[in-house]
């Protein structure tokens, strides 16, 4: 997997993966969540399960849309781009929680989650 952006439901910047790395980062550079390759789930450092990534798109557990990237098939009509400031440096990972177990993955949506703007899915 290369390097991914992800945009919210305003087309707003709010993240990106390193292709070398399983971390999320926001814009800033603080990292949110992982991305489990395998198991194709977004985690949170404290082991919360926070959805899923397929086809370019981060699901919340409704299936709903979230944040999209490039690559995205599907899911609701995406939004013109924002400019955005430049990207900041990536900090060190907190330490990783157990992982709580994945909930039944529900069918994907062709709607945004109430969770697709800036930053709220990775929030505590």
């Amino acid at each position: 997997m290369s390097e991914l952006v992800f945009f919210d439901s305003q087309g707003q910047v709010v993240a990106f993966k390193a292709d070398d790395d399983d971390v999320l980062l926001r814009w800033n550079g603080t990292p949110v969540a992982i991305l489990d390759d395998e198991s194709r789930s977004v985690y949170g450092f404290d082991g919360r399960h926070l959805g899923w990534f397929g086809d370019g798109w981060i699901r919340d557990h409704d299936g709903a849309c979230v944040y999209y990237t490039d690559e995205a098939r599907g899911g609701p009509v995406r939004p013109a781009r924002r400019t955005h400031r430049a990207r900041g440096t990536p900090k060190a990972p907190r330490a990783r929680g157990a992982r709580q177990l994945a909930p039944p993955h529900r069918p994907n949506q062709r709607v945004w989650s109430t969770l697709a703007v800036g930053g709220a899915f990775f929030d505590d």
